[in-house]
């Protein structure tokens, strides 16, 4: 799946120069879309040469039938997505999920005849044709046996419904920020500002095309879904329309961050950058770890390539570091404000440890990430670390 990250990652890079040499369109919404479509399309066939799945024909499947439930199924998803993304806008001011409804309804046909098509390719070539889609649809009854039945499935739709509107929105906002940067080399921190948004692009056009392409024909099929409140809890929190909740708390007395506490002359500065940046690559190169198979709530298959070789959650750690090093919440207040700025960004932190706590307490019921995460407790960074004061 790290084949899937960095051609993704390039083709955006390749998207920003063509832009910047005015090859493709002066208009920056054309280049978003372009952007969007051409990634996502490398990502999936990058994905499906990976995988390397079964191409056994299965001639007695009924397809007609098959391909009007997922279809059908698909519609309804997209139009509860839509729905909640009209409820969150409209209620709480997000103006991320504009995006969404409006490309969604703009793009309507192509969206379908490209799914149609994907459906219908992929149904010739599926290994079991007793998939959740058709037996939901089939062995419907209103119980509670049924939704317990199927809960995965409807959980796995559920996750869908809240992050892909969202997650799609800041892939517009980050390229319509990179876009309106003149030159990245006027200031250094036209180049951090260049590097945060970039990274920030490659960060959710990863997760977009993971909610997307949840198939068991891309090997990123979701077989687990956290089903505890906590879980759900401490992760929605982190986005509207909860996200209002996470701001008030986690708000800054002030609105100093590095560049005021620090000047281009001094040396600390650059110091200072440089782990401004560090912390940030960091980030976003462990979510290409992912590829395909990101998704919050959900099991996936084991990821232990990439950073997830030293550490269990090098992107939680990372962005943590991240927003105490920009915010510095010591500058700039005092008393009472600064030990509101303190208080502020520990629930920050305090939200992510339980995030990390959740999503270990879900996985762990899987052998292959017991077996993980005991490596990683023996062999892990931090368990070097350790041992390395040990003998010292």
């Amino acid at each position: 799946m790290l084949k899937v990250s960095f051609s993704i990652i390039t083709s955006i890079f390749v998207c920003l120069i063509i832009n910047k040499a005015q090859l493709l369109t002066s208009n920056n919404s054309i280049t978003i879309k372009f952007t969007i479509f051409t990634s996502l399309l490398i990502g999936v066939l990058i994905a499906y040469h990976s995988n390397k799945p079964n191409l056994t024909f299965y001639q007695h499947v009924n397809n007609k039938q098959r391909i009007k439930i997922k279809l059908f199924t698909f519609i309804i998803v997209w139009i509860f997505s839509i729905l909640f993304s009209y409820f969150v806008y409209h209620q709480f001011q997000q103006p991320l999920y504009a995006d969404y409804i409006f490309d969604s309804i703009t793009f309507s046909p192509i969206i379908l005849i490209l799914f149609y098509s994907w459906i219908k390719f992929w149904d010739k070539r599926q290994e079991n044709p007793n998939d959740d889609y058709i037996m939901w649809w089939s062995d419907f009854h209103i119980s509670k046996l049924y939704f317990k039945k199927y809960k995965i499935f409807f959980l796995g739709n559920l996750v869908k419904i809240f992050f892909i509107p969202y997650i799609y929105g800041a892939v517009n906002l980050a390229m319509t920020q990179i876009l309106s940067i003149e030159s990245i080399f006027q200031s250094p921190w036209s180049l951090i500002k260049f590097l945060f948004f970039f990274g920030l692009c490659c960060d959710v056009m990863i997760a977009l095309g993971g909610y997307i392409f949840s198939s068991k024909f891309l090997g990123t099929e979701s077989t687990s879904v956290d089903e505890t409140w906590q879980g759900w809890l401490v992760c929605l929190i982190c986005y509207p329309p909860l996200l209002i909740l996470y701001k008030f708390i986690s708000q800054q007395t002030d609105h100093y961050i590095w560049t005021d506490w620090l000047q281009a002359d001094s040396f600390l500065y650059w110091i200072w950058a440089f782990l401004i940046c560090f912390t940030w690559c960091i980030y976003w190169l462990a979510t290409a770890s992912f590829g395909f198979k990101f998704s919050n709530l959900s099991w996936r298959g084991l990821v232990n390539t990439g950073l997830y070789k030293y550490m269990r959650h090098p992107a939680y750690f990372s962005k943590n570091v991240y927003w105490w090093l920009h915010t510095v919440p010591f500058f700039g207040v005092m008393g009472l404000d600064m030990l509101r700025n303190f208080l502020a960004l520990s629930f920050v932190s305090l939200i992510y440890y339980l995030r990390a706590k959740t999503e270990e307490k879900h996985l762990l019921k899987f052998k292959e990430y017991q077996e993980y995460y005991t490596w990683i407790e023996n062999n892990g960074l931090w368990a070097k670390i350790k041992k390395k004061f040990k003998k010292s």
